[in-house]
């Protein structure tokens, strides 16, 4: 995997290097970041896309006369990612192993992705009280707080309290699970919350979803988007070719007769998911896509920070991966299987 990364990268710095040359960085960019607009029934938004995108997408639906919405993404692995400041809350109260259980030791299993070389941090609240802190690493890692004697609590907060986006350099953590002596509590439980932001409750999830696209869902019926028309759509856990996966479950749940769909993707990764999609569909089906906008950023700036720079020419030889030498197969179950490795 990260060998294959280190090839697309390398590629898209060549072809990336020749684009501005040829083309220059703003219409570079704007090649990647593609509108192209249709007339269709099914609007499919990727699930994975940033807040601001998602923002976006609520203003097409309340414009448009969509009669569905897909939502799409990959199924979650069991870590939670904590993608902006905030807490995670275990409420050990609603837990029936953990309700009155004492314990002296707390392990946090987790691990963090840096930007500009800067590592996550958390604090770790036993009730209202710091009684320790941890930085991630690039690997998971259990991180231990001892207790001064055995103690009862009805929450532990995992507070996350660096959050910074450089960028595409965007510095998470990423939470598996607290363990109490013997007690194994998952960050996905039914009775763990995330209270994003200044931590006073007015932005509050659920940590259990099946998919980041389930919770965009949820995202979208709160800013106005009718529940009746939204689909949510959870692909295999595949690490590459998710994009192709995703295609693939937006294939086998679109109605039958659907002669268009409009894709709504994020900036530039646009152009290569409705090229990934029109190959999966083939001539039966037309795709349009929409790009979500930046409104804090030009086309022609995304080359002055490196992960941004990164994270573009990372896309051009995806692009170009996906144009040359990809070719969906007929066989779902062994596309499926050439998603996986």
């Amino acid at each position: 995997m990260v060998r294959r990364i280190i090839k697309l990268l390398s590629l898209g710095l060549a072809l990336g290097a020749v684009g501005l040359a040829l083309f220059g960085k703003e219409e570079l960019f704007c090649f990647l970041a593609l509108t192209e607009r249709v007339e269709a029934p099914v609007l499919v938004i990727e699930g994975w896309v940033s807040e601001e995108a998602l923002q976006q997408a609520v203003e097409e639906v309340k414009s448009g006369s969509y009669r569905q919405i897909f939502v799409t993404s990959i199924a979650h692995d069991s870590a939670f990612r904590m993608y902006s400041q905030g807490g995670l809350c275990f409420y050990l109260s609603r837990i029936e192993s953990a309700q009155q259980q004492s314990f002296q030791e707390i392990q946090i299993s987790a691990y963090g992705k840096a930007a500009i070389g800067i590592q996550a941090h958390a604090k770790v609240m036993l009730d209202t009280v710091q009684v320790g802190e941890f930085t991630a690493t690039n690997k998971l890692h259990w991180h231990t707080v001892t207790l001064s004697q055995p103690t009862q609590a009805d929450s532990i907060t995992i507070v996350y309290d660096n959050n910074r986006r450089v960028g595409n350099e965007d510095r998470d953590l990423f939470v598996y699970a607290i363990r109490l002596d013997s007690v194994m509590i998952p960050a996905r439980h039914p009775a763990v919350r995330y209270d994003r932001d200044k931590l006073d409750g007015n932005y509050v999830f659920r940590t259990d979803y099946e998919s980041i696209g389930a919770e965009a869902a949820e995202f979208l019926v709160a800013q106005g988007v009718d529940s009746a028309k939204l689909v949510t759509l959870a692909a295999p856990p595949v690490t590459v070719e998710r994009t192709y996966a995703s295609a693939l479950t937006v294939k086998k749940n679109l109605p039958k007769g659907t002669e268009a769909i409009v894709l709504f993707s994020e900036s530039t990764h646009a152009r290569r998911s409705r090229l990934v999609y029109q190959r999966m569909f083939g001539s039966t089906v037309h795709v349009g896509v929409i790009a979500a906008r930046s409104n804090d950023k030009k086309p022609e700036d995304w080359w002055r920070e490196r992960g941004s720079r990164n994270y573009v020419l990372l896309q051009v030889a995806k692009y170009i991966y996906a144009k040359f030498l990809f070719f969906p197969s007929d066989e779902d179950g062994v596309s499926l299987r050439k998603a996986k490795k």
